[in-house]
């Protein structure tokens, strides 16, 4: 008899996903890239107070670790990426950095493989905020 596989996972299989994704994220927000509001104002050239208004209403990639504070990409602040941010968030309708932050890092197929974030250095920024609305 052909028995089809259960349909939903199991909780000790979500429990094992979330916490090995927990890890990832811990990883990801401790990477050399990552920066704390006051590292972040230093290289927006902005006060603190600034910034922390920016991640509230989703200008910034703000992300909050385990211990309850906000990294932020230290890339996203170059001149090239920076007008994009607040224009992506839009466009993807993001409620948290996480949802920007992986659209920008992960290679999509309509940009032949390459990220978001890469297609924007190269000046295609355009192209990624077109393709930002169609991912709603």
């Amino acid at each position: 008899m052909n028995r089809r596989p259960h349909p939903y996972v199991t909780a000790e299989k979500t429990t094992m996903l979330w916490s090995n994704g927990a890890g990832e994220l811990a990883a990801r927000l401790s990477a050399g890239d990552m920066v704390s509001m006051d590292e972040a104002a230093g290289v927006a050239g902005v006060p603190t107070p600034t910034i922390e208004s920016w991640a509230g209403k989703g200008r910034v990639i703000a992300i909050r670790d385990a211990a309850g504070a906000y990294r932020l990409p230290r890339w996203q602040f170059d001149p090239v990426l920076w007008p994009c941010i607040s224009k992506l968030n839009q466009g993807l309708g993001a409620r948290d950095g996480w949802v920007l932050l992986s659209f920008l890092e992960t290679p999509l197929g309509a940009l032949n493989g390459r990220t978001p974030r890469q297609a924007i250095e190269q000046g295609e920024a355009e192209r990624v905020l077109a393709l930002a609305r169609e991912h709603l």
